[in-house]
């Protein structure tokens, strides 16, 4: 009798423990904005979205997200406009210090970001510094992003890159519309090495810079079903900054391992050096299959494009130590990206965003 008491005691032990277990692992935050208003979250992690005069503000979901990972924020149709300026300035105020109370909205854990549709929620950085800052992995669907501005207010750091977005992680995103920032480099989004970023269904249009207009991949990447145009790269002639640095990628720039660029247009772009429609050059690592050239031997990726229409740039292809390959369908407008031309591909994808 006292055996069997013992075993009913254990299980009812097993089971309050798993329940207790359950308990524990609380989901994740579903943060629904409800505030055009820019001000930081009054108690940062104690799972309120609630900032500092009252309503769920862009910033104070990002802070609570920056608290739990996996949350997902959703924001409604609306102008967001950043206006707390970085403490320490553009320079400064980076995926190294700071958090996400002022300056870019800087997100530090995985995070799931739903807007209501590119032509209806609008994130806008209102030129006081880049508008996001990614240092997990993040999605990022069916919004606008615009108003950034990574252009240096300090000398110590003079290549600031990511004027929309600097990804340092892997980011993914879909239906969005990136248009109107700047920056040294990586007008639109800048993505450092190791790191990957996937844009589908999506619009890159009138971003600026000194190198990479639109989208800068220093690592790896995919643009699917986009179109990439009227962006522009104005070499700033900084005599630090040598040849290959400057002036070059106008809609798209590469410098890592190779990217995938299927069913898009790439068109209208401009660089004022060259590459106006793509450029890649100056790899990280080097690709066997490349033949030997001098020191640089070997260190090229690859820009693979399928079922793409590449033309009307400043020059619609360069390549430096490194390669174009068609995979077929494609359009090259001025030849130099050296890519069959179509029998029956009616020339890329335009995505329904605006």
């Amino acid at each position: 009798m006292r055996a069997k008491t013992a075993v009913v005691t254990v299980g009812a032990l097993a089971g309050a423990m798993t329940l207790a277990g359950v308990a524990s692992a609380a989901p994740a935050q579903h943060l629904v904005v409800d505030s055009t208003a820019d001000r930081p979250d009054a108690t940062p992690g104690d799972g309120i979205c609630a900032a500092t005069g009252g309503g769920c503000t862009l910033r104070a979901a990002v802070m609570e997200a920056d608290a739990d990972p996996g949350s997902t924020i959703v924001i409604p149709a609306g102008h967001y406009t950043l206006t707390i300026p970085p403490r320490l300035g553009k320079a400064f105020e980076d995926y190294t210090i700071g958090d996400a109370s002022n300056g870019n909205l800087k997100l530090m854990q995985p995070t799931t970001i739903v807007g209501a549709g590119a032509d209806r929620t609008v994130i806008d950085g209102g030129r006081l510094d880049r508008v996001l800052t990614t240092l997990r992995p993040v999605t990022i669907t069916d919004l606008t992003i615009t108003g950034g501005d990574a252009a240096p207010t300090a000398t110590p750091y003079p290549y600031y890159g990511g004027g929309g977005v600097l990804n340092t992680s892997n980011l993914v995103m879909s239906r969005v519309h990136i248009t109107g920032n700047s920056a040294t480099f990586g007008g639109g989004v800048f993505n450092i090495p190791f790191s990957d970023f996937k844009l589908s269904d999506s619009l890159v249009d009138g971003n600026t810079a000194g190198e990479a207009g639109g989208i800068r991949f220093d690592w790896t990447g995919t643009v699917e079903r986009s179109v990439i145009t009227g962006n522009r790269v104005v070499n700033p002639h900084d005599p630090t900054r040598p040849g290959e640095l400057a002036g070059l990628g106008g809609g798209i720039d590469v410098r890592g391992l190779g990217i995938d660029v299927d069913d898009s247009q790439v068109t209208g772009n401009s660089a004022e050096d060259g590459g106006g429609g793509i450029n890649i050059t100056l790899a990280y690592f080097p690709d066997p299959g490349q033949p030997l050239n001098g020191l640089l031997a070997g260190f090229g990726g690859q820009v693979r494009l399928k079922n793409t229409v590449v033309g009307g740039n400043t020059g619609d292809c360069r390549a430096v130590i490194a390669k174009f390959v068609s995979q077929g369908g494609n359009t090259d407008g001025d030849r130099s990206c050296a890519l069959t031309q179509p029998t029956d591909h009616p020339g890329g994808y335009r995505p329904s965003v605006s």
